[in-house]
């Protein structure tokens, strides 16, 4: 199954719904303590008091060692939430992933980040607008020695947001086609929306796309509508008949905080379905992911 899957099977389990509530309450209740805030549940599973993670917990972990996957799924009943966490590593288990962003995830904090890789330079270095080739651009912003990077421009929406998991890139161009003839007034609801934005900004003398991402599970296309006062950014997300879902507007160009890979290298931290990595190197920027490698420039001074 897939992560999602094992923590709906696991939320269900522990809720009463695949089982008894009776039967749900003991699979989760400390049983023989075996030491350091844990103890061994009737279900099979590890429970855990508060000490360890912040909240009392009940998790399992394991694998297949043969062919180098393991899985931990965790259950905090006060806070009604299950996290899975699955690796394909040796190094680290989805175990020791668990207890490294457990503690945060129950209080709200941060999330750790790798320590920055020695020999990586002043990420304050990095800020600045890289010019595409193609046209966009690649904005990097740097606070408390976090590079942010934005993308601006279809071609670099394209670069630092591949598609991946359910959607494809057909998937992808498909609901920009759609947000695009929405907005040109080719639906009811467009024609509504179009009349709203106009009545808000004045009137829309040109749309252009600015890519489409996957965010919070769903497509959502950027578009560049210049209205009265010059061009503003939104995004909408629309469903397979073209009504909308979601929108904003104005809204901030997609944008992904990077954590340290290697001497001027970085990647987005795991989670946000980026699969890309992120180099810098003589006043330039290159992207590389699925989707293919594309570089950008800092102007010359």
């Amino acid at each position: 199954m897939t992560a999602k899957e094992l923590a709906t099977w696991a939320y269900t389990l522990f809720r009463g719904t695949l089982v008894t509530p009776g039967s749900a309450r003991l699979a989760g209740a400390p049983g023989h303590p075996v030491g350091d805030g844990r103890s061994h549940t009737l279900g099979g599973w590890v429970a855990f008091d508060a000490k360890v993670y912040g909240a009392p917990a009940v998790a399992v972990a394991g694998g297949g060692g043969d062919v180098g996957h393991n899985t931990a799924v965790l259950w905090i009943p006060t806070r009604d939430r299950v996290i899975v966490m699955s690796s394909n590593r040796p190094a680290p288990t989805a175990e020791e992933l668990l207890a490294a962003t457990v503690p945060a995830l129950v209080t709200g904090g941060p999330l750790p980040t790798p320590a920055a890789a020695t020999g990586g330079g002043d990420p304050a270095a990095l800020a600045g607008t890289y010019r595409l080739d193609t046209g966009g651009s690649l904005d990097v912003t740097v606070a408390g020695d976090q590079p942010r990077i934005s993308a601006t421009g279809a071609d670099a929406v394209r670069a630092l947001f591949p598609p991946g998991g359910r959607f494809s890139a057909d998937d992808l161009r498909v609901h920009e086609t759609r947000v695009l003839d929405m907005l040109a007034g080719r639906t009811k609801e467009g024609r509504a929306e179009r009349e709203a934005v106009e009545a808000e900004f004045g009137p829309i003398t040109a749309t252009v796309s600015g890519g489409t991402i996957v965010d919070d599970g769903e497509m959502r296309t950027y578009v560049a509508m210049t209205t009265r006062d010059g061009p503003r950014l939104g995004w909408y997300a629309v469903d397979e008949h073209s009504n909308i879902e979601g929108a904003e507007l104005p809204t901030d160009p997609p944008a992904l905080t990077l954590t340290p890979a290697g001497p001027n290298r970085y990647r987005p931290p795991a989670g946000t379905g980026a699969d890309v990595t992120v180099e810098f190197a003589g006043g330039r920027v290159t992207v590389s992911g699925p989707a293919g490698t594309t570089t950008g420039s800092l102007p010359k001074r």
